[in-house]
Formats: structure tokens, sequence, C-alpha cells
């Protein structure tokens, strides 16, 4: 399959090269860093993956068009996957507040706040789903097959661990609550011994953030070779005038 990538010929075009290639190597490193499960850790490579994106976005119309629309596509499919999970983390929120405030009744408080916490773990995961997608198309166009096939089986172990996280963590909510509640007053310390086993699972995280790092990676390696401008003859010759 040939590359739509065209070898820069203009200033502007070496600029957005260069762009692209700076953009990959933040994402390289951002995804891994955030997978990190530590907030401060985690948030700092939250940043330096906007970074990545914002050099990629910019330098994208010196790829082709497809490559420019792809790029634009799955930015608005990763807003809306971030968006869908902020709305669930509001919402938990928002049923938090109201069920300890309205609700006198132990049996009634336990309920309410299990049902809130299942919704927002299964929100979360319909986020990671949809922002998962945008990142696998943020690069599409630009990868060679190992780079798709990095990108899909990082998508396909995010979602991965989200299973597994739903699995482990959902059961034990209800139980974590009765627990809390057990001696007639509220007793934090169930809870947070599930947020610590919450938090192990996530550190799981680290392998789809090393496997899209590699995809990134991969691509970028691939632009600088020029590999896709041998790929393409003619492409070749014009940036030779």
């Amino acid at each position: 399959m040939q590359s739509t990538w065209r070898e820069p010929v203009h200033w502007d075009d070496k600029k957005e090269v260069s762009r692209t290639k700076d953009g990959l190597l933040f994402l390289s490193l951002g995804a891994i860093v955030a997978s990190v499960p530590l907030l401060g850790i985690g948030f700092v490579g939250e940043i330096i993956a906007v970074i990545g994106a914002i050099l990629v976005i910019l330098g994208r119309e010196a790829f082709g068009e497809k490559h420019s629309k792809y790029v634009l596509a799955s930015t608005v499919i990763y807003l809306v996957g971030f968006l869908t999970t902020a709305i669930f983390a509001l919402a938990f929120t928002d049923s938090l507040v109201s069920t300890t405030a309205s609700t006198t009744s132990n049996d009634a408080l336990r309920a309410s706040l299990s049902n809130s916490f299942n919704q927002f773990l299964i929100g979360t995961f319909i986020g990671s789903i949809i922002s998962g997608g945008g990142q696998v198309l943020f690069t599409y166009r630009i990868q060679n097959k190992r780079g798709r096939v990095f990108l899909w089986t990082g998508y396909a172990s995010t979602l991965g661990v989200g299973i597994i996280i739903l699995l482990a963590i959902m059961p034990q909510i209800s139980t974590a609550l009765v627990q809390a509640f057990s001696n007639g007053s509220y007793d934090a310390s169930p809870l947070l011994a599930l947020q610590s086993q919450t938090d192990a699972f996530r550190l799981l995280n680290i392998v789809p953030g090393v496997i899209f790092a590699l995809g990134y990676y991969s691509a970028l390696v691939r632009i600088r070779m020029g590999e896709a401008l041998r790929s393409n003859s003619s492409l070749s010759r014009a940036a030779r005038v």
C-alpha cells in the first residue's frame, strides 16, 4: 500500500514535518508516563501527550489530505470520549452529594451509593472505548502495517484492562459499602482499601501505554527514514525539483 505522504519541498512543509516528528516523540513519552497511576506523574504524562497531539495537528497538512482528515476526525472522537468520562464523573459527584444529603436510611444509602459507583465505572469504561478509537486513528494514515498492529493492540489491551477492573471491582463495591456502614456510622477504611486495590489494577495500564508508545515511535522512525518517499518514485522525483 502506497503512503499518502509527500516529501516536503517547501519550507512550510518541512516545518510541518518537523512538528509532526516532535509531536510523535512527545506522544510516545506521554503515553508511557500518563499510564502510571500516580496523580502527579499521570498528570504530567497527559500534559506531554497533549503537547504532542497539538504538534501533530499543526503538522498534519504536510502528509496529505487523508492524513489531515484522519487527524481532525480522531481528535473529535477523542474529545467525545473525554467528555463522556467527564459527564459520568460529574454525575457521580452530584449523586454522592445529593444522596448523602437526602438519604437517612443506611440501607437506602448503601444501595444508592453502590448504583452510583457502578454507573461511574461503566461510564468511564465507555469513555475509554471512544477515546481509544481516537488514539488509533490519530496517526493511522502515516503508519505502516507494523505501526497499525501496535495501535490496534494497544487499543485492545486498553479495553482488556478496563474489563479486568470492572469484573474485579464492581462485585466488591456493595460489600465495601456494607462494611463501611456496619457499625451504624460511616467508616471510610473499606472504601479506601477498595480504592487501593483499584489503583493496583490500574498499573496494568502501563501495558497499553507502552504499546501505543511503540506505535507512535514506529511512525516517527518511518518518517525519519523516508520510507514513504521510497515507496513512491513519482514523489521522489518531485522532491528533487
